[in-house]
């Protein structure tokens, strides 16, 4: 326990310090407040090795920059529109691909109708199953590579698939690849594997079972020239070691209205994932070609129990969009703010179901290896009007990662014993506002909690700390096991909020003596 910590609760005069299992309601703010008690609007929501000892060198951010797709003067940055066909469609059938499920190699067909592809064309996949039994000539690793302005399009996504050969073999396979690319669409197909092991839901170890390739679409820079304007539509992905969609050091990347189940392996180490957003590790891009910025996630869906995170940024990716996704079952956070530095994102209208091993939304990481080793996310990601169902934690910021805004997101229906609504370790300026935490009946469900960070304990506790400046208003927090519970904290605002009716305590503040 911390001495002397000082903590200033900011409510009605006629507040009280703790409140037991009696009912004590505060009216919500009309506006939040920033640690200084200066207004602080919220920001508009985006339009349609050896561990090191030291925390790396927190990112500076000048206004007016502003979470989510936005350019660096504040204004909104256009999506790219989807890469029209002017030209010919080429039929892959004519090319000499099978669609019938047999030993025929079609890889070699696909990618001649690619390579016969101009600007403006597009490569078409009738129903059928194509078996990819061979690697590019270029690339052992690979087995389709796509071209700048050239589409590849299925009749449908489930009846459209891809089956590619890889199956425990190289540790960087990968379905499709777009290295360097700009103007493309890929719609309506299934990228499969032939792995027919055992599927398990250990997050700890890794599956001894595992197989299929490493990534199913990976798209990166080239060169130094990131891929860019490049589409993802309702396209499944299954079967697959590490990550669903890889997005490296590009940017204008939309996936949407997409399907992803049944990863091979959810152990350390980078597997399961569904989408990955991530730049350069403990490198800031920022203002190059490949930079990794204004991606965005929409309208896909993420199927457990075979997916560990659904969406996943990193290594200071910023100013992406993950909206209106739904995610059921993952084994641990659905969307995870990795701890690299990650700064400047939006994510809401999600919804999480059913996360009992981890949370909805995570900021923040211990673990890893150099150089991919993690510790806090950057500042400003902002974080509302994601509803989070039957989960064991709602919201965490952890490991440092400061001024994060969490804000009007619906948390409800816990039934994990120990689990919390939202949880503040080391965030240092984190706003928790307008948020209705409510029905989380398991043992010891706290609805918001603030508390000690131990850390990283295998890398000298980098991370470690208390919540400092944390505002706490307007959130209503009731008919849940306990209400708020402050057991660390300084300089901490707690004011407006409606905190009544839980089935334990209200209010605990440790802090002031509380019990």
């Amino acid at each position: 326990m911390k001495a002397s910590i000082k903590v200033s609760l900011l409510i009605a005069a006629t507040a009280i310090a703790m409140c037991a299992t009696t009912a004590c309601a505060v009216q919500k703010p009309s506006s939040g407040s920033n640690a200084t008690g200066s207004a602080q609007p919220a920001p508009t929501a985006t339009p349609a090795a050896a561990l090191p000892t030291a925390e790396p060198k927190p990112l500076v951010l000048a206004s007016p920059d502003k979470p989510g797709l936005y350019n660096a003067d504040g204004a909104a940055h256009q999506l790219h529109a989807d890469n029209p066909v002017k030209g010919k469609t080429i039929n892959v059938v004519e090319l000499g691909a099978d669609p019938a499920d047999n030993d025929k190699d079609d890889t070699i067909a696909i990618n001649a109708a690619i390579k016969a592809a101009q600007r403006g064309d597009e490569v078409y996949l009738p129903n059928g199953v194509y078996n990819l039994k061979s690697e590019l000539s270029t690339d052992k690793a690979a087995n389709i590579e796509l071209k700048s302005g050239v589409n590849l399009r299925g009749e449908s996504q489930d009846k459209v698939i891809l089956l590619s050969s890889f199956d425990k073999s190289g540790s960087n396979t990968k379905v499709i690849k777009a290295l360097g690319l700009e103007d493309i669409v890929i719609s309506n197909l299934t990228v499969s594997s032939v792995f027919k092991g055992k599927y398990t839901t250990d997050h700890v170890n890794n599956n001894p079972d595992r197989g299929g390739p490493v990534t199913g679409i990976y798209i990166e820079d080239a060169s130094g020239k990131g891929s860019r304007s490049i589409t993802i539509d309702h396209v499944t992905v299954e079967k697959y070691q590490r990550m669903g969609i890889r997005v490296s050091n590009s940017r204008d990347v939309i996936v949407r209205n997409s399907l992803f189940r049944n990863a091979t392996d959810l152990g350390g180490g980078g597997a399961g994932y569904g989408i990955t957003f991530q730049g350069i590790p403990k490198t800031d891009r920022k203002g190059t070609d490949n930079d990794s910025l204004f991606n965005l996630a929409e309208n896909n869906r993420f199927e457990g129990p075979y997916i560990r995170h659904g969406v996943l940024i990193q290594f200071y990716s910023h100013n992406n969009a993950v909206r209106g996704n739904t995610f059921h079952q993952t084994q641990l956070d659905s969307i995870d703010l990795h701890g690299e530095l990650e700064y400047l994102n939006e994510i809401y209208n999600n919804k999480m179901e059913n996360i009992t091993g981890g949370a909805g939304i995570g900021l923040g990481n211990t673990g890893g290896t150099a150089p991919s080793n993690h510790s806090a996310s950057g500042p400003l990601n902002y974080i509302h009007d994601n509803t989070i169902t039957g989960s064991r934690n709602g919201i965490t910021v952890t490991m440092g990662s400061p001024k994060t805004i969490i804000e009007n997101n619906t948390i409800t229906g816990s039934k994990v014993k120990n689990g919390t609504g939202i949880t503040i370790q080391n965030g240092p300026d984190t706003i928790v506002r307008g948020n209705q935490i409510t029905d989380n009946t398991a043992d010891n469900f706290w609805g918001i909690l603030l508390t000690h960070d131990p850390g990283d304990k295998n890398a000298k506790a980098i991370g470690e700390g208390d919540p400092k400046g944390v505002q706490i208003s307007g959130n209503k927090v009731t008919g849940n096991s306990n209400g708020v519970k402050i057991a660390q904290g300084t300089d901490i605002v707690l004011k407006d909020n409606q905190i009544e009716q839980n089935r334990g305590s209200n209010l605990v503040n440790q802090t002031a003596g509380g019990k």
